[in-house]
């Protein structure tokens, strides 16, 4: 097999395991844009007939998703700044004390982190 044909066949191989990969999040936004009931026809439709916001609307005021949302950024944002803290000592501690004490100062900021996401789970 030339290295052309090889490269071919991979590169196709990859555009299907993309396609597979990403089709279901597709049918998911899709899916999210029809009206109730719409989903459930045979065959089903790829592309929503009447697209609407009604099902985001019903999420956002019964579901309580828009403090799920507001608890999500909340918490994304403590966490990095957390983590930029902590990786702001070590990058410290390896300045002023060189690279035999980087090791133990990466140890303490990795095992900071770990704590951090532990608590946050």
């Amino acid at each position: 097999m030339t290295p052309r044909v090889a490269g071919v066949l991979v590169n196709g191989l990859l555009l299907v395991a993309a396609v597979v990969t990403i089709a279901p999040l597709v049918w998911m936004v899709s899916v999210s844009f029809m009206a109730p009931g719409e989903a459930s026809a045979f065959p089903p439709p790829l592309v929503p007939g009447q697209p609407t916001l009604l099902n985001y609307r019903e999420l956002f005021a019964h579901a309580g998703m828009g403090r799920y949302l507001v608890n999500s950024v909340v918490l994304t944002v403590a966490v990095i700044k957390v983590g930029l803290v902590i990786h702001r000592f070590m990058e410290i501690g390896r300045g002023s004390h060189g690279w035999e004490w980087f090791f133990l100062v990466w140890l303490l900021g990795v095992g900071g982190m770990l704590v951090v996401t532990s608590a946050v789970a």
